[in-house]
């Protein structure tokens, strides 16, 4: 296969990125070109809620050159995200609509979890030592300018991922007015940071080894590559801790002088640095990892992998189900009820692949609609559908979108009523999904052996369980009317009978 030439853009809240690659199966993923612009986004944001006009035209000319030498490279493909920054800006579809019309580029606001699922994606590219870090237990700590995520590993698996609004220039910003000292100032930043650690370590952390942190952030990444102790492998949790106590140390003027920065990106040095000792501190970490990724990299790795271009090992959708699983059960929602459930409705998803027009990410969509579906009990069993609700479209869930979290959170809620027919796909799964439960009624220790296919225009389920299924039945015959309506398929309950 050719190989391809790439942009990705990223719109951060501190800078404008953009990196051109070479895409191929036998060089990889290569880096060939990089341009960054620091304008401070967030500053706005995050004071006023809304980007000024001087910084849009700022960053209009910047992107307006981006597309100058992507057109110079004659790139394959390029996607351009934006961050935090434009994602709190109340004036955010204002600006999207500008930067298209000044410079012809279309740029898509990504949500935190698939900001964070992106980065990931650039670290697992490093398939041997992301394997190795994860394979015991670790935190990727992902340290940006709005937030910083921290996404737990236990065994190889993606277990918990939390969003804390401590980053780097938020926390600056918060604290720019204050008149105290040094000393003073690390003290106030080292308790904000503690006080949201300890509540993660009680409830996420307590009884698992976790011993590697892998961390991602511009501000410390560039530090440690100037300072010489960055070279792709393991920093151990003294040499951290040295090199800290020796750059808190410094004034504003001598950060820039001895890293070779400008103001602007040095006034965020100290909170990016302090940030990370917490975590090394609260979480007890012995061996740190900067694998030098930046969200570019990610937005790279993520096109590679959509345009099947280079096969990577690790699961990312496994991750999601994971994480969705963990969070079912800790609200004790992961019983052989939401098993059943989520075997059935791929069932009859897989069965119908020809006729409902969904795809791999909606039936992805179906299942963590199914693990998720009896969350709301633990809050109320009267009241378990608006539970479920709230409790999903209050949980993030790494790589689901805001828009798709809303999406699970109305189908696993189940209810017919509220959806007003206004979202075609998500009345598509949720009629499955209302099938699927009526099949599994009473929850019996099996799933029933259910055979589902497609055959003379109907959905034809078949099972040889010959015992009681009256409350099966029933439910399938009232709930089928509304599937057949959605879907377009008559559905069909065959069973071995009764004698």
């Amino acid at each position: 296969m050719a190989i391809k030439r790439f942009a990705a853009i990223d719109v951060g809240s501190f800078e404008l990125e953009l990196g051109i690659y070479e895409i191929g199966k036998t060089i990889g993923i290569r880096r060939i070109d990089y341009i960054r612009h620091i304008i401070a986004l967030g500053k706005d944001t995050y004071n006023t809620g809304k980007i000024n006009y001087d910084l849009i035209e700022e960053m209009c000319t910047v992107l307006r050159d981006f597309a100058f030498i992507m057109s110079g490279y004659q790139v394959d493909a390029y996607r351009a995200y934006a961050t935090s920054a434009m994602r709190e800006a109340k004036n955010r579809r204002i600006i999207l609509d500008r930067i298209k019309v000044r410079t012809g580029l279309d740029v898509k606001i990504i949500s935190n979890s698939e900001q964070r699922l992106i980065n990931y994606k650039a670290v697992a590219s490093f398939e041997d030592n992301f394997n190795a870090s994860i394979e015991h237990g670790a935190v990727i700590a992902d340290l940006g300018f709005g937030s910083v995520q921290l996404t737990l590993f236990n065994k190889s698996e993606m277990i918990n991922s939390q969003n804390f609004p401590f980053g780097a220039l938020r926390i600056h910003e918060m604290t720019a007015a204050s008149s105290a000292g040094r000393d003073k100032l690390i003290e106030n930043i080292s308790k904000m940071v503690d006080y949201d650690l300890e509540i993660y370590r009680k409830l996420f952390v307590k009884n698992k080894d976790i011993k590697n942190c892998i961390c991602i952030g511009d501000p410390i990444l560039y530090l440690f590559r100037k300072a010489g102790l960055y070279n792709n492998k393991i920093i151990k949790r003294d040499n951290f801790i040295e090199f800290y106590e020796n750059v808190i140390k410094l004034e504003a003027d001598e950060i820039e002088e001895k890293f070779e920065i400008n103001h602007r990106f040095s006034s965020i040095i100290l909170p990016s640095i302090i940030i990370y000792r917490r975590i090394i501190e609260k979480l007890d970490i012995s061996d740190i990892w900067l694998p030098g990724i930046q969200l570019i990299d990610g937005i790279a790795a993520e096109y590679t992998k959509d345009s099947r271009i280079i096969k990577t090992m690790h699961d990312f959708s496994g991750d999601i189900i994971a994480i969705s699983r963990n969070i079912a059960k800790r609200y004790k929602a992961d019983g052989n009820d939401s098993e059943c459930l989520e075997v059935n409705a791929v069932g009859i998803f897989d069965a119908m692949k020809k006729i409902h027009g969904l795809n791999d990410r909606d039936r992805l969509l179906l299942r963590l609609s199914c693990i998720l579906h009896n969350v709301g009990r633990f809050i109320s069993i009267k009241n378990a559908p608006a539970a479920t609700k709230n409790i999903i479209e209050s949980t993030e869930i790494i790589g689901i979108s805001h828009d798709e979290r809303l999406l699970i959170a109305e189908v696993a809620a189940g209810s017919i009523e509220s959806l007003n027919y206004r979202d075609v796909k998500a009345a598509k799964l949720m009629g499955i999904l209302k099938l699927a439960q009526s099949l599994s009624r009473t929850y019996k220790e099996q799933v029933k052996d259910y055979k589902f296919k497609v055959e003379a225009e109907k959905l034809v389920i078949s099972t040889a369980f010959s015992d009681d299924m009256i409350f099966e039945i029933l439910a399938f015959e009232a709930n089928k009317v509304y599937f057949e309506e959605i879907c377009g398929i008559q559905a069909i309950l065959k069973r071995k009978r009764i004698y």
